[in-house]
């Protein structure tokens, strides 16, 4: 599936009051209280090597584990409406050795497998490829994206949260492995079955030891 322009066909969402602290944000959902944003996806990959955790279905496919049913622009939105700040000093290339920079987040996944919720830290879905050890516990930061001849790109890429260092991707983390695209492979010890629904959850980090170590420039 293709967008043949994606940035063309995506607006300012309309907010939808769904409770008292609840808000829709085209496909998704943020809660105020809970400190939050909940998107809904499905499993791409459940083995294989890979440098994106999740994209949209005009995304990577090819390479990332999840594919996740929002846009790109309404994520940064809810993001922003969390109060979070996206870097300022994007990384200069897919793969640079530059640590990406930006407000820190918490990510979770979890899905239903034999009727029983399951949910895992982020990195848990990956492991290296040559020891399959899991991803090491890592800042992961809201970039934010750029934009280039005044289009979003992570909406032109559908690019959202990067294993592999991308200036393109909303999310991106701060480890030197991020280097690397050919380290990382989907942990399908953990992953379920390609086409499993998914729910990813968004939290700030409040820490202010990390909040000061993610800033541009450190």
């Amino acid at each position: 599936m293709t967008h043949p322009d994606p940035s063309a066909d995506v607006s300012m969402p309309e907010i939808i009051k769904l409770g008292e602290n609840q808000f829709q944000i085209g496909k998704i959902v943020l809660d105020k209280k809970d400190h939050s944003i909940d998107i809904n996806g499905k499993v791409n990959m459940s083995s294989g090597m890979v440098e994106y955790i999740a994209c949209t279905a005009y995304g990577k496919l090819h390479e990332s584990v999840l594919v996740l049913d929002a846009e790109p622009y309404h994520i940064q939105v809810a993001l922003l409406l969390l109060g979070l700040k996206p870097g300022d000093h994007p990384i200069d290339f897919q793969g640079a050795p530059q640590k990406p920079c930006g407000a820190p987040v918490r990510i979770l996944i979890s899905w239903q497998a034999e009727g029983k919720a399951e949910e895992y830290p982020l990195e848990t879905v990956l492991f290296y490829n040559a020891s399959q050890n899991i991803m090491e516990s890592t800042d992961w930061v809201f970039t934010g994206s750029q934009f280039l001849n005044g289009k979003y790109q992570a909406q032109v890429e559908g690019s959202i949260i990067a294993s592999y260092h991308d200036p393109v991707a909303i999310i991106d983390h701060r480890s030197d492995t991020g280097t690397d695209d050919t380290l990382y492979q989907v942990n399908h010890s953990v992953v379920p079955a390609a086409g499993t629904p998914v729910s990813v959850k968004i939290y700030p980090v409040t820490d202010s030891a990390v909040i000061t170590r993610t800033r541009c420039g450190n």
